[in-house]
């Protein structure tokens, strides 16, 4: 069991569904005080509601996109309010399946302003000494293994988070002499709401998708413990990393 407590504040993006949602609470119930942020309030009071203490459950409203350099000073006022961070979560991102044919500008900058830029500057602010706990202090960043694994329509989500995985090594090699480990994880297909409910995918394609995995499709609760030893003392030998959880597909491509 990784040792945390109440003084370990740990903010995650992304918290109001699927894989941010699963950090949380389980963050949560090792003991941790999470601040919980999301565009949809409502899901972010239902994740609350869920969770094991309550009280050391954190809502913040926020869509990280909006304004990106504002992240700064959101960042500024998250320390004022709570105290200085011990890990930050990076979970919030998006999908875009589109063929390179139909690709413009705007469509390449929403889906790297979300999964890299908002990404990059929340880091940024992270890493003030005020802002952080220091020495034992890390970043966790949510990647895909389309990062090195692609297919055809999703060019931008694959570059988007090989960019993310590269920042993550740079960071980590600048953040090390304020103690700051910085690292990624590389998840498979993870069984959420949004795959499961996704009206746009061929009725057989969960069906055709799990057939790929050797151990089956991932559920969040499989990174959510990845996150928790990433950011515990057991793995204070770790940074840079891009750890891989996909129940063994990418050994099959």
């Amino acid at each position: 069991m990784y040792s945390f407590n109440n003084k370990d504040i740990i903010l995650i993006t992304g918290a109001s569904s699927g894989i941010g949602k699963a950090i949380a609470l389980e963050l949560n119930s090792l003991g941790t005080n999470v601040i919980a942020t999301g565009r949809n309030f409502f899901e972010l009071q239902k994740s609350k509601d869920l969770s094991s203490n309550k009280d050391l459950f954190q809502i913040e409203h926020r869509d990280i996109v909006e304004d990106i350099d504002e992240n700064l000073n959101w960042i500024n006022s998250i320390v004022e309010k709570y105290g200085a961070l011990k890990s930050m979560i990076l979970c919030a991102g998006i999908d875009q399946t589109l063929p390179i044919q139909t690709l413009n500008y705007s469509r390449s900058k929403l889906i790297f302003d979300t999964n890299f830029f908002a990404n990059e500057i929340l880091m940024r602010a992270f890493s003030k000494k005020k802002n952080n706990q220091g020495n034992g202090s890390s970043i966790i960043c949510i990647s895909s293994i389309m990062a090195s694994l692609t297919s055809p329509a999703i060019a931008n989500y694959s570059a988007s988070k090989a960019a993310l995985e590269s920042l993550v090594r740079t960071a980590a090699l600048e953040f090390a002499t304020n103690g700051i480990r910085v690292n990624a994880i590389a998840a498979g297909h993870i069984i959420t709401h949004l795959l499961t409910n996704n009206e746009t995918l061929p009725a057989n394609f969960i069906d055709n998708l799990k057939s790929k995995y050797p151990l089956g499709l991932g559920e969040p609760i499989d990174i959510a413990n990845a996150v928790a030893f990433l950011i515990s003392d057991n793995a204070k030998w770790i940074t840079g990393t891009t750890l891989t959880i996909d129940g063994g597909v990418s050994v099959r491509f």
